[in-house]
């Protein structure tokens, strides 16, 4: 991209791809910013997936009542939040957008073991890497999230070397739809401090 190395931000699940590439690669960054990021550090054994979900099919029923079913989508949101006000239309339709696409339930069906699951060789789940790592790192988390509780927020920020961890009162998984303007403050200054 020419300039600086990016900083590379996580979300919720997203976090452990993010984590993953920055501990594999740590010298192509700037910095990382978790929020809510879903890691299992120290707590998850590479698991196989559970025999009902095995199937294709019993995966896609599944995800069909649910993930890709648009009359699902608030009751969704709601569960992800703490401030259950904020499951606004505005956002249940940036939600619902995806749902329309050609194949999504066969996608997200596809996908699902590895919600459910870990990957033996997964560094973002072990702590040595990240004891070791150099690389800045920000965690911005909800101290309402019940999704990823803060307690796995702040045992992430104590394997850091000069790790910042920023809690958002009265928010849970979503800070971007629970409280928008304070989790832009805080993102703008985490990303300003590195």
């Amino acid at each position: 991209m020419g300039g600086e190395p990016p900083i590379l931000f996580g979300l919720s699940y997203g976090g452990g791809p993010a984590a993953e590439f920055a501990l594999r690669e740590p010298n192509s960054l700037h910095g990382l910013v978790l929020v809510d990021a879903a890691l299992g550090i120290g707590g998850m054994a590479e698991t196989p997936t559970p025999l009902p979900l095995r199937s294709q099919a019993v995966r896609e029923m599944l995800v069909s009542v649910t993930a890709s079913n648009p009359l699902a989508t608030k009751s969704l949101l709601s569960a992800f939040i703490h401030r259950k006000d904020r499951a606004l239309p505005k956002y249940v339709g940036v939600l619902s957008r995806p749902l329309a696409k050609r194949e999504y339930t066969q996608s997200v069906a596809r996908w699902l073991p590895s919600l459910l699951t870990v990957e033996a060789d997964a560094m973002s789940a072990q702590e040595s890497p990240w004891r070791e790592l150099e690389l800045p790192v920000e965690v911005i988390w909800g101290d309402e999230d019940t999704v990823t509780p803060l307690d796995q927020a702040e045992h992430l920020n104590s394997l850091l070397k000069g790790g910042n961890l920023r809690i958002l009162p009265g928010v849970g998984h979503i800070p971007q739809v629970e409280a928008p303007e304070l989790f832009q403050r805080e993102l703008l200054d985490a990303l300003s401090s590195m």
